[in-house]
């Protein structure tokens, strides 16, 4: 009798495990299908490719921004070819910057703190191609340059924080030259920028937002030109095809630069699903083991039991 009871017992205890098992598999597969849902904010199948401009061949900024002014022109005039722009943060990249910012006319509380949003540069034709909206004001035309008025493009949520149920187009934003700067504040030491438009936040490097995330500002290649950009090419025909026509173009420009980390946006924000796909599918595959062997011993204890009796 005390074997009996006690067989049965673990039967009973590895029918408990498997099912906790599973259902812990489940909760992580219903999160994961929940997470893919989520609105990234841009197309994912824009076509992707960096390019970097080395100093020895472009030393000056004129020289970088009248490259990058071809190269786009010339991919925007590839057929089938609906957008193109470029940026120096791609989203779901590995590239991330972020700085202090703050609105002109604030004045932090006694404890407040300072806030670092994302900082992006973006040529003229990024928000088209990524299919990014303003919702108020205007995006970065080409006209912004050396020695124009220094300007910005803020993201709703930075917008909201900044200035909660006002207009932040026609504001100013102030950014700190030097860390000495934010214990006095003054015209001399911080940069200032007009806000000329408001876009809709997007998913920069997770389909999660971090909770110290507290929106993204953009500043235009004319007025602070990267040595190294990332394409965003939306088209119409397939990527394997956009990719050559990158190649071709690139190539014809300057053959010395090569066309890398070719990607579509799809395949970026999968991959920074990796870890929590390898997780789900360790789970439900360990949750699937241990209900076949509890399935096989409540088999083999029942079948005992009644060749028992």
């Amino acid at each position: 009798r005390t074997t009996r009871r006690l067989r049965q017992g673990l039967v009973v205890g590895q029918v408990a495990v498997a099912c906790t098992l599973l259902v812990g598999a489940g909760i992580l597969f219903t999160s994961f299908r929940k997470l893919l849902a989520v609105d990234t904010g841009f197309r994912t199948s824009v076509v992707t490719g960096a390019v970097a401009l080395p100093s020895a061949a472009y030393p000056t900024d004129p020289d970088r921004l009248a490259f990058l002014h071809r190269l786009l022109d010339e991919v925007r005039a590839i057929p089938g070819v609906e957008a193109a722009g470029a940026t120096t943060n791609i989203p779901f990249g590995t590239n991330r910057s972020d700085s202090v910012a703050f609105p002109e006319g604030w004045t932090p509380a006694p404890g407040q703190s300072f806030v670092s949003p994302y900082q992006i540069r973006v040529a003229s034709g990024y928000f088209e191609s990524m299919g990014i909206p303003a919702v108020a004001g205007r995006t970065f035309d080409g006209s912004e340059v050396e020695g124009s008025e220094p300007v910005v493009i803020v993201d709703e949520q930075l917008a909201e924080r900044f200035w909660p149920g006002r207009d932040a187009v026609g504001r100013y934003l102030l950014q700190p030259r030097s860390a000495e700067a934010l214990s006095n504040p003054t015209r001399e030491n911080m940069f200032r920028y007009r806000v000329v438009g408001v876009v809709k936040t997007i998913k920069q490097y997770a389909l999660i937002t971090p909770r110290d995330a507290v929106g993204t500002y953009y500043f235009p290649f004319g007025q602070n030109v990267p040595a190294s950009v990332d394409l965003t090419v939306q088209s119409a025909t397939s990527p394997a095809t956009v990719e050559q026509d990158l190649r071709r173009v690139l190539a014809s420009l300057d053959p010395r630069l090569p066309l890398y980390d070719v990607q579509v946006m799809r395949a970026r924000v999968d991959e920074s699903l990796r870890a929590r796909r390898a997780t789900m599918t360790l789970s439900l595959a360990f949750g699937g083991l241990a209900l076949g062997l509890s399935a096989l011993g409540l088999y083999g204890v029942l079948a005992y039991l009644v060749a028992q009796r």
